[in-house]
C-alpha cells in the first residue's frame, strides 16, 4: 500500500525511523493518495486540500521546527474540520479537539542494535554532536 506524504523532515529516509523499512506500506513522498500524512509545517498550507482519508502528524518538536506549533493552534478549529485526524505528542496540540490524537514521540534510529556494553560504550563515545539535543 501507498500513502502519499506530504512535507516533514524524512523526506530523505525510507521511513520517519530513518532507514528502517516498513513492511506495511511504503511512502509516496509528495504525493495525494487515497490516504495521505501530511507533516508539520504542511497541515496548514493544505487545510483545503481534498483526498479521502486526509491525515496529519507533528512530528517535531517545537524546539526543531519553531513557529509550526503557534501556527497550528491559530487554525485548529479549520484543521480539526479538514483531517480526519492529527496525531502528535504535543500536549497542548491533543487537548484541543477530540479528533487530535496523542501519538509518543519514541523511536529508534539505530540499524544494528549493539551486541554488548563495550559496543555501546564506544558509540556514546563517539557522538560528539549530542550535545544539541539536550535542547529538545
Amino acid at each position: 500500500m501507498e500513502i502519499g506524504l506530504i512535507g516533514g523532515g524524512f523526506q530523505h529516509a525510507f521511513s520517519s525511523t530513518l532507514w528502517k523499512h516498513s513492511t506495511h506500506f511504503t511512502w509516496a513522498k509528495e504525493q495525494l493518495k487515497d490516504v495521505s500524512f501530511f507533516i508539520d509545517g504542511s497541515i496548514v498550507p493544505h487545510i483545503d486540500t481534498k483526498v479521502p482519508h486526509k491525515f496529519g502528524w507533528l512530528v517535531e518538536s517545537r524546539v526543531i521546527m519553531p513557529g509550526v506549533i503557534e501556527d497550528f493552534k491559530r487554525h485548529y478549529k479549520e484543521i480539526s474540520q479538514s483531517y480526519k485526524y492529527v496525531f502528535t505528542h504535543q500536549k497542548e496540540i491533543y487537548d484541543l479537539a477530540e479528533n487530535f490524537i496523542y501519538l509518543p514521540p519514541h523511536g529508534y534510529w539505530i540499524e544494528k542494535p549493539a551486541s554488548d556494553q563495550k559496543e555501546i560504550e564506544n558509540w556514546i563515545r563517539g557522538q560528539k554532536s549530542l550535545k544539541r539535543l539536550e535542547k529538545v
